[in-house]
């Protein structure tokens, strides 16, 4: 009962902070369009392909010490000054690695500017902008390793509730900055300041969690990192391939075309990923789940966990990845206020966001394979999938633009998605391969897609508004999710009750 509760708090908490960044970039970015204009905006986009890219430096220790947070012992004095070491080793690493990335983008600023940006703003604004860009990023390579290691505590509701503050503040003065100066050195002047007060009241929380320490911290404590290198080392390969997947596209994007291509692309993918918000969000709660019951080799709970859970988030993603994708260029167009950007995204989108939903199809099975201390699946489908991913895009992208970037991506990630799942169910449960994927996968994504496209062509065809038909989109979908669960109803109403 308790697990059960903890459980769907960890998830509404997750999936709450999931949903604030959808519904943040709902109501912000209009106004960032509009305030800037769109090659600006496309220049924030682009602020997101060079953080993930800049942010790898960060060898995925933080997830390796989100682990260590997250495994049992947490009341006793040896488990806390265990963490504290661990801790204390890796944000000195993380100190280092933050201070790399704002000196290489001092340095590297007009290189980028004139190499990966196509745009018609100025070059010596684009190359101040980046330079901020990078302070940012060095400021959230550090956060996310605290956020991360309040994750892993369990103490899940609090630490998305400290995002909640720092994007709400971060964003809303934003828009005024926006507003009122329409420049962009402002707006990331702003973004620092907010970075650095969230840095601050996230290592005070940690401070009080852990509690003082009599041992103070060396430098000989790195020692400590050595039992985690290997998982680590794994999580950093896994790093490399996601990065290449969700980002390779965007960057041959960049140097290739307009910043206004470039920002409507993004626009589809921040779109395609709110169908990863309820897997990612259960993934997260899970993790820790997952954990526990690996370390007490309960092999029944995990099959348990696992087969309860991913029935939900596979109905949920492909239902919501299929409407949005047969809707896109209308819900594109009315949360951006660009006719511009809803006609130069309109053939890729579907591609694209349907891509988005079949990855968050791996979010529960790849918490499992982590709690297992495994990556080498991962590391597996990397090395076979990153050739043909990125040859194909290299080849095509240049050349068909943003329509052969969402194809590319939407066919790969689908048949690598349908390979890991079966590696991972056979590896880890003792679960029906055939059985989960006619259930998680066949089922869902056939009667959302069918009901989508019966939805757009008898409902909304002849509709002039915008606005009606994304609702209409909104109703059906709402529906055929129902329809979908309607045998698990009342077992999620209870797991809500818990």
């Amino acid at each position: 009962m308790k697990q059960h509760k903890k459980t769907t708090l960890n998830t509404v908490a997750n999936l709450g902070a999931k949903v604030w960044a959808i519904v943040a970039g709902f109501v912000f970015v209009p106004f960032y369009i509009r305030f800037l204009g769109e090659d600006a905006y496309g220049l924030i986009s682009f602020f997101t392909t060079l953080q993930s890219v800049l942010q790898l430096l960060g060898l995925n220790l933080s997830s390796s010490l989100r682990r260590e947070f997250a495994a049992g012992e947490r009341e006793l004095q040896a488990a806390r000054r265990h963490k504290y070491k661990m801790l204390r080793s890796v944000e000195t690493l993380y100190g280092v690695i933050a201070l790399i990335v704002i000196v290489f983008c001092w340095f590297g600023r007009y290189w980028i500017a004139a190499e990966w940006v196509n745009t018609t703003i100025p070059m010596e604004q684009v190359a101040q902008v980046i330079f901020l860009m990078g302070i940012s990023i060095g400021l959230q390579i550090v956060s996310n390793l605290w956020y991360g290691c309040i994750l892993g505590a369990g103490k899940q509701v609090l630490a998305n509730g400290y995002y909640f503050l720092w994007t709400l503040c971060k964003n809303v003065c934003a828009v005024g900055i926006a507003f009122v100066f329409h420049d962009l050195n402002r707006f990331y002047l702003w973004h620092i300041l907010c970075d650095m007060l969230y840095l601050v009241v996230l290592r005070l929380y940690l401070r009080r969690y852990l509690g003082p320490q009599e041992e103070r911290w060396h430098l000989r404590d790195l020692i400590n990192l050595k039992p985690i290198l290997r998982y680590t080392s794994g999580l950093f390969f896994i790093s490399i391939v996601a990065l290449i997947n969700k980002q390779m596209d965007k960057a041959i994007l960049s140097r290739y075309f307009s910043l206004s291509e470039l920002g409507a692309y993004n626009l589809a993918g921040q779109l395609g990923s709110t169908a990863s918000m309820v897997p990612n969000a259960m993934a997260s709660a899970l993790f820790s789940d997952f954990t526990e019951a690996v370390t007490l080799q309960q092999r029944e709970t995990i099959d348990r966990i696992y087969d309860r859970y991913t029935k939900y988030a596979s109905a949920l993603a492909l239902c919501m990845g299929a409407f949005l994708a047969v809707f896109s260029r209308d819900l594109i167009w009315l949360w951006s206020g660009s006719e511009t950007y809803a006609n130069l995204i309109a053939s890729a989108a579907p591609f694209l966001i349907m891509g988005y939903a079949m990855v968050s199809l791996q979010e529960i099975p790849y918490a499992l394979a982590l709690a297992n201390g495994n990556t080498k699946i991962n590391n597996l489908m990397g090395i076979f999938s990153l050739p043909v991913l990125v040859g194909l895009e290299w080849w095509f992208i240049p050349k068909t633009g943003v329509l052969g970037a969402g194809m590319i991506y939407g066919i790969v990630m689908s048949i690598c998605t349908v390979v890991y799942l079966i590696l991972i169910v056979k590896t880890y449960t003792s679960l029906a391969v055939s059985a989960l994927l006619w259930r998680d996968l066949v089922v869902p994504l056939s009667v959302s897609l069918l009901s989508a496209l019966d939805v757009r062509k008898f409902i909304c065809q002849g509709i002039e508004s915008l606005l009606l038909r994304c609702g209409a989109a909104v109703f059906f979908g709402g529906v055929t999710l129902l329809v979908l669960l309607h045998r698990d109803l009342r077992d999620i109403m209870n797991l809500l009750k818990k």
